[in-house]
């Protein structure tokens, strides 16, 4: 006896084969070509509390950054810098293998991903966290919080991390007390109301994840997709348009030809975030 199958019905017994049907056609079910990256949206300052926020959405895939600032003695051996601490939080409601209580590997991952860049400087010149009497410094602290973990983790929490600092306003300081330790300026002084700095980004990287399907590469992947993937990538291009920096993501990554298609599609995606 023959069985057919629904759609539906196929799609969760066979998801391999599945999605194999539409690849082989160059389309993905969501009616994406395989190079077709989602609507990415940019909301700023969307948390009264915190000194700057954002809200970012790719797809259905959402981001919330917050940041706080606190002043701080510059470290020994970076005298000359402040610092940005990120932590990447994955709560329960962004996806349904996120469990209450538990230490999300792809949390602590992203955190790290995204904390190496921030001290190497890749997301900004630390430098320009630093007092002009170079006795104090600012500490940004950079809480992310996944909202929608609907695949490219890396490039939302990025995209939110960079979108909050942008958003940033350092408020000036004035030194207090004979150890010179600085302390933010009132709003407004004799000479007129302290102006606040924002941060030069110049302008900032911009991620993209991609993987490979059977051969094909798959640009922004949804998690489903990911799951799915042979190998997976994220790109990330600075503000030439240059490859910055490639994170292995799982599985075997991008040969010669694969990759210069990835960079392409980071590039038109830089250069539409940048606009006109």
């Amino acid at each position: 006896m023959v069985v057919s199958l629904e759609g539906d019905a196929f799609a969760r017994l066979y998801p391999r084969e599945y999605y194999a049907k539409f690849v082989s056609q160059g389309m993905r079910p969501d009616g994406r070509v395989l190079t077709q990256e989602r609507p990415i949206s940019i909301v700023r300052d969307v948390v009264a509390g915190a000194d700057s926020s954002a809200l970012v959405k790719l797809g259905r895939a959402t981001a919330l950054a917050g940041i706080k600032l606190e002043v701080a003695s510059p470290e020994d051996e970076r005298p000359g810098e402040g610092s940005i601490i990120v932590q990447v939080e994955l709560p329960p409601m962004c996806s349904a293998s996120s469990r209450p209580g538990l230490v999300s590997p792809r949390a602590a991952r992203l955190t790290e991903e995204l904390g190496g860049l921030a001290e190497s400087g890749a997301l900004c010149d630390l430098a320009q966290l630093t007092h002009p009497g170079g006795r104090s410094v600012w500490v940004a602290y950079c809480d992310v919080y996944v909202l929608d973990a609907d695949g490219s983790l890396s490039d939302v929490c990025l995209l939110a991390t960079l979108a909050a600092l942008q958003a940033l306003r350092l408020p000036a300081l004035e030194p207090e007390g004979a150890g010179g330790a600085a302390v933010p300026a009132p709003h407004d002084t004799p000479e007129g109301p302290a102006a606040p700095r924002a941060l030069r980004l110049e302008p900032p990287l911009t991620p993209l994840t991609c993987g490979i399907f059977g051969g094909a590469l798959v640009v922004d992947p949804t998690a489903e997709e990911e799951a799915l993937m042979d190998a997976l990538v994220c790109l990330r291009v600075n503000g030439d348009g240059q490859l910055a920096g490639v994170s292995k993501l799982g599985g075997s990554g991008l040969g010669r030809e694969h990759l210069a298609t990835a960079h392409m599609a980071a590039m038109r995606r830089h250069l539409a975030l940048q606009g006109p």
